[in-house]
């Protein structure tokens, strides 16, 4: 991938393992990408979807790898990319009548977060 040059640094977190399908997922990343960190912040604290806390929590610890790790200011930094993909799936079953039973599956999701500095 090529960098652009108005973006100097660049800090990344992932969450491993987000319960919901990706397509669930990736909507809610699709509310955050390319928004100033306080923009995102709101976004997904006020965001009526479960799987928007976790998504938060990530965020947060990108934002803080950024500060910490590589001495960036918060005010100028925002959500270059977010990258979502297919994590475990586990097989259940459940009891139905006639004394069978049938399958279902749960959906795990993991996101990848990358926040930039912005220099004007």
């Amino acid at each position: 991938m090529k960098n652009n040059k108005n973006n100097v640094n660049s800090a990344s977190a992932t969450l491993s393992s987000i319960r919901g399908s990706v397509l669930k997922i990736n909507s809610i990343c699709d509310l955050i990408r390319g928004k100033s960190i306080d923009e995102a912040f709101l976004l997904l604290r006020f965001s009526k979807k479960r799987s928007s806390n976790s998504i938060l929590e990530c965020l947060k610890s990108a934002v803080a790898n950024a500060e910490n790790n590589l001495g960036m200011e918060i005010s100028s930094l925002f959500v270059s990319k977010v990258f979502v993909g297919k994590a475990q799936i586990l097989k259940r079953f459940m009891a139905r009548g006639r004394g069978r039973s049938s399958g279902y599956r749960k959906f795990y999701s993991k996101v990848s977060i990358v926040v930039s500095n912005f220099n004007n």
